[in-house]
């Protein structure tokens, strides 16, 4: 489960933290573009499940549209805040590409790509090695253990 970063808790959250200290610097995970895929078929009743994602709505064409939801967030919150450091971490994309090699481009786009989108996106494999963030998953899921949490926490 997470949050999709056009969630508006997302913007917010960054609001409510720049509101009350605008030299804050803010570092958001950029998660799974999938997660909340249930908006685009019922955008009224998928509130509750916007931290889901539904196997049904995995398709290509979805995966487009979610993608480029998450794109035009990505570039309206780093635009958004003007004085603030707001930084996304691509961890899902990282992840899924580096440790189980997964093709990751022809829907989320790559880490590269993500870097290329927000000179604000964080560039994951400059800072760190395969073998490295292997021991920082706990699952299939690219969720981080301790290490990872810790690597996510400090960077």
């Amino acid at each position: 489960m997470g949050v999709p970063l056009f969630h508006p808790i997302v913007g917010e959250t960054i609001r409510n933290l720049y509101a009350h200290d605008a030299s804050v610097q803010i570092c958001c995970m950029i998660p799974d573009y999938r997660f909340g895929n249930y908006a685009v078929a019922d955008p009224l009743s998928s509130v509750p499940r916007t931290l889901n994602v539904s196997r049904s709505m995995c398709t290509a064409e979805i995966d487009k549209e979610m993608t480029q939801h998450t794109i035009n967030a990505l570039r309206r919150l780093s635009s958004s805040f003007p004085g603030t450091s707001v930084e996304f971490l691509p961890w899902d994309a990282t992840v899924r590409t580096m440790v189980f090699g997964k093709d990751y481009s022809s829907v989320n786009g790559t880490p590269d790509d993500l870097v290329n989108i927000s000179g604000s996106v964080i560039d994951m494999k400059s800072l760190i090695k395969k073998e490295q963030l292997k021991r920082m998953v706990s699952d299939r899921g690219c969720h981080p253990n301790a290490e990872g949490l810790e690597f996510i926490l400090n960077t």
